[in-house]
């Protein structure tokens, strides 16, 4: 049988986040008779739910992003520009800012500079297709998408890291 991550203590430590298992949960194709939905509902009423800051230009890759990230249980904030970004941080108790690769690098270091100035969040870029962008601060972490959606388990990673 499966193990699957605890809801009560929100703790995915050791957890394999490829396994169709997991896979299963998040999509809604859970093998066991509990609908999956039980367990994202179960972790909001027992859980503080975090927030994430999503900047993206692509529209379709930040749906699919905040798609999966509420899926999962967390809150999601998108952004497009520097404006909402301030805004959303000063509204907002922002837990993590994930960077898109569909932004170019300009837009990614102001957005990156920004948010190390006004939301004080690690902050993770990702990007495909090679390197990262943006190599700079100890508060940054980097995941390669090789998929729009396979960015979950370095978000819960960094986030269960405090």
């Amino acid at each position: 049988m499966p193990t699957y991550p605890d809801p009560w203590q929100n703790n995915f430590e050791g957890f394999n986040f490829s396994s169709p298992a997991f896979s299963s949960i998040v999509y809604g194709m859970s093998p066991i008779e509990l609908p999956p939905s039980i367990f994202v509902e179960i972790r909001n009423m027992t859980a503080p739910r975090h927030s994430v800051l999503v900047a993206s230009r692509d529209s379709k890759l930040a749906d699919v992003r905040k798609t999966v990230l509420e899926d999962a249980g967390f809150e999601v904030v998108p952004v497009t520009d520097l404006n909402d970004l301030r805004e959303a941080c000063e509204k907002h108790k922002i837990s993590l800012i994930m960077i898109g690769y569909s932004l170019p690098p300009s837009e990614k270091r102001r957005i990156w500079d920004t948010a190390r100035e006004v939301c004080n969040v690690p902050i993770l870029e990702l990007y495909e297709n090679g390197k990262a962008e943006l190599i700079e601060s100890h508060a940054l972490f980097t995941h390669e998408s090789r998929t729009p959606e396979d960015f979950l388990s370095a978000v819960i990673k960094i986030l269960n890291s405090d």
